[in-house]
């Protein structure tokens, strides 16, 4: 759903997912990585299944191959040529770089070496366009989803998650988060319990030595920011709904 009180459904994909996981990403030039402890379970949200008719997952995303040894899953995703990259990381032991096993079911489930299918077309034509200052803004915020810094105070954690001590928000609604927009204007809301202020996620993406180069911010109210790369922009809006009956408000996204 593009948002809490919308029924549109554009995409049921599933990424959303990963935003319940704990992960952390590492971003180069069109080769993501996602790393977790439990790499081959958590890539369930992003892949089809299916071997014949698209159904589920990102489209135009095919499997590319994997390394037991170091404990890595490689995708390939058609439309762009980028690679997206399950690696394992042990958060307890960040020394240890190597699983004693890695599960692979899941990564061999995932279709390979097949062209791009007229139904992930049809969904790819549905995602608005952006503009190459947008999508710098926007790849600059999934990058940094999950950065936070005990020492200053500030923390993004996933929206939703609140990795630094500080009393919870209390709104009696759930927890969601939602992106939307076409060209250079973008909107991210997000709400629920343990929410992150939207100062905190400004403050990230225009960070003196973490943010993104050439990126400012400015305060439009207590629960709002802009943030600005180029002719692009995209408002921070932490946001707080009620909870609705008729709805699965865990895979709200």
């Amino acid at each position: 759903m593009v948002e809490p009180d919308d029924h549109r459904v554009i995409m049921d994909c599933g990424v959303s997912r990963l935003m319940y996981y704990s992960v952390a990403f590492s971003a180069q030039y069109d080769d993501f990585v996602i790393l977790s402890n439990i790499p081959g379970h958590i890539v369930q949200p992003v892949i089809d299944r299916s071997k014949h008719e698209w159904t589920h997952g990102v489209p135009g995303l095919r499997r590319e191959s994997l390394d037991e040894k170091n404990g890595w899953l490689l995708f390939r995703h058609l439309p762009t040529g980028a690679f997206l990259r399950f690696r394992y990381c042990n958060w307890h032991h960040p020394a240890h770089k190597k699983p004693r096993s890695l599960e692979t079911v899941h990564f061999w489930e995932t279709r390979c070496e097949t062209p791009v299918t007229a139904e992930e077309e049809r969904t790819l034509k549905t995602i608005p366009q952006m503009h190459p200052d947008s999508e710098r803004l926007l790849s600059g915020l999934t990058a940094r989803l999950w950065l936070f810094s005990k020492g200053e105070g500030w923390a993004v954690s996933g929206l939703i998650w609140n990795n630094i001590p500080r009393r919870r928000i209390d709104d009696g609604g759930y927890s969601f988060t939602y992106l939307w927009g076409d060209g250079i204007d973008w909107v991210l809301r997000w709400g629920g319990s343990g929410s992150v202020p939207a100062a905190d996620v400004a403050r990230a993406l225009v960070h003196e030595r973490v943010g993104i180069e050439g990126a400012s911010s400015f305060r439009v109210n207590a629960n709002r920011w802009e943030v600005r790369l180029g002719v692009a922009r995209i408002a921070l809006e932490y946001r707080s709904h009620e909870r609705r009956q008729d709805c699965n408000c865990g895979e709200m996204a």
